[in-house]
Formats: C-alpha cells, structure tokens, sequence
C-alpha cells in the first residue's frame, strides 16, 4: 500500500507513528496532510463561541422583556435585573479573556506566561460557572408566563 493511497486522517496516524516521515514526503501533489485533533478542537472552540453567542442573545430578550413589561408586571424585576446584568457583564468579561488566551502562543511561552495562561484559563472557568448559577437563579426567578398575562390584561392585548 502507498502513502499516496491513504486518507488524510489515516495519513495522520501514520506520520505520528513514523516521525522520521516529514509532511513533504507524505505529501504528493495537492493533498494536504491535516492533524485531526486540531480540526476537532478548532471545531469545538467554534461550537463554544456560538453557545456563548446564544446564551448572551437569551439574556438581552430576557432583559427586553423586563424592560418592555415593566416593574409592575415582574414580582422580582430588581433581582432580575442585576442578575442579567452581572450575567451579561460576565459574559463580556469572559468573551476578552478568551480572546486574550486564544491569541497566546502556548509552543512560545516562557513558564511564566505558561503559569499566567493557566490561571487565566482558572478564572475563565469560575466566571463561566458563575454566568451559569446566574442564568439559573434568572430562570428560577423569572415568571414569564404570569407576566405576560399581566401585561396583556392591563394593555387591553388580544392574542
């Protein structure tokens, strides 16, 4: 069997077992030899990045609608409120620490960026733990549905 007839992925597992092989001799033509655990984690970090994306759309409607129902119609509104905006603040917060570690080069670190890495690495996933407790004392909290009645009735809304 050549190396010309393999797949990229399986060409992959023969570089990492053989690494006397360089990527130019595995690579003939216009293949290009790509390392799958890249892929995946480039892919994971994009999936990350919309999930962040939702969560923070979720909390400005949930914040709308506080604001457009007003504080007569929402039993917690000042709770809810600095609830969503310590989430969003933290959400934000977290957004420029990843892109700060994103564009850190771990292969050229000295230790001491190395140790600076981990910790902000640390902090990102307490502020993340933290916007999740958060996100669950908003959902406990907000009654969407009696609020909605209240403020249907009170505009003179039909469905």
């Amino acid at each position: 069997m050549s190396v010309d007839s393999l797949s990229p992925a399986i060409r992959v597992d023969r570089m990492s077992e053989n690494p006397s092989i360089s990527g130019e001799e595995i690579d003939k033509g216009t293949e290009q030899v790509y390392d799958s655990n890249a892929i995946v984690s480039q892919r994971m970090t994009i999936a990350g990045g919309f999930l962040d994306v939702a969560l923070f759309v979720a909390d400005v409607e949930h914040l709308k609608f506080i604001f457009d129902t007003g504080r007569a119609d929402v039993q917690y509104y000042d709770l809810l409120l600095g609830l969503l905006f310590a989430s969003l603040i933290l959400q934000i917060v977290v957004g420029i620490l990843l892109f700060v570690v994103g564009f850190s080069k771990v292969s050229e670190q000295t230790k001491r960026e190395a140790n600076w890495t981990q910790i902000l690495n640390h902090v990102i996933i307490g502020l993340v733990s933290l916007i999740a407790v958060l996100n669950i004392f908003v959902t406990s909290f907000g009654d969407r549905g009696g609020a909605i009645v209240q403020y249907k009735s009170r505009h003179h809304c039909t469905d």
